[in-house]
């Protein structure tokens, strides 16, 4: 895709808006609806599977690193080298 670089991050912010309406969309639906909310259903799935939260944990932990760990982009004081 042939995108200029200064409009992706807008990109990434309608598809995080997107994420956090529809969880809020489904969340008010099975409140409504007296459903499975994502709590009950972690607890559920927590519940048939033990290692499910903990194992959810380390796959988060791994992503916030990825993201958060230390990075040197290309003109700055650190460089990468």
């Amino acid at each position: 895709m042939n995108m200029p670089d200064k409009k992706f991050p807008l990109f990434w912010t309608a598809y995080l808006i997107a994420v956090v309406g529809g969880f809020a969309v489904l969340e008010g639906l099975a409140l409504a609806l007296n459903d499975t909310t994502l709590s009950r259903y972690t607890w559920e799935v927590n519940q048939a599977w033990p290692l499910f939260i903990p194992l959810g944990c380390m796959v988060f932990g791994v992503v916030i690193c990825h993201f958060l760990w230390h990075w040197s982009p290309p003109g700055s004081k650190d460089d990468g080298g």
